[in-house]
């Protein structure tokens, strides 16, 4: 098994992993990951307490953020605007829970889940991997975990989510459109590294 397919980052699924011809890094695609677009504002105390009583935790307001709750991850996208993950099983319960209780909010809430795939980069040469086709600085001492970033890959938007600061292992959420097309450059560029 890969270190990808071991290592405890991959709580879910592995639908495909690559390791080509370099040890230090590995990709693997995940499944099971339920994803919820929630838009509302931060400066309305009622949206934003209602918001984290569903979620078990705040919504970050801080940019490009990411707030933990048991397994809810909840990404500052937009300052209103943020991206929930949670597990796939658990999305459609989430989103009713939502829904409910922000009924008399000015608010949206969408199923995202069909719309992004998952990539988790892991090994001593993930960042490296990263380096070759985002422009942001993926270095731990300026992009660690509790921060996100929308950005491009290859020329695909992304967003990126460092996991783990022991551990070089990033999350890459992918539209699915792009998946395929990202997966290959990945692929081609873990041949290229030294």
């Amino acid at each position: 098994m890969t270190e990808a397919e071991t290592h405890p980052a991959f709580a879910g699924a592995v639908l495909a992993t690559r390791t080509p011809g370099q040890p230090g890094v590995s990709v693997a695609e995940r499944s099971g990951i339920g994803t919820i677009n929630l838009r509302g504002q931060p400066d309305n105390t009622g949206f934003m307490e209602a918001a984290a009583a569903v979620l078990g935790n705040a919504l970050p307001t801080t940019p490009n953020t990411v707030a933990f709750a048991d397994d809810i991850e909840s990404l500052w996208l937009a300052p209103t605007e943020w991206l929930v993950r949670c597990d796939l099983d658990q999305q459609a319960r989430l989103e009713q829970e939502l829904e409910d209780a922000l009924a008399d909010q000015f608010t949206a809430i969408n199923d995202l889940s069909g719309y992004y795939t998952t990539l988790t980069i892991i090994g001593r040469n993930a960042a490296e991997l990263l380096a070759r086709g985002t422009p942001l600085d993926v270095h731990p001492r300026v992009f660690a975990p509790g921060q996100c970033a929308q950005t491009v890959f290859a020329h695909a938007g992304i967003i990126l989510m460092p996991r783990m600061a022991e551990t070089s292992c990033f999350d890459m959420l992918v539209r699915r459109s792009f998946a395929d097309y990202v997966w290959r450059w990945l692929d081609d560029a873990m041949r290229c590294l030294d």
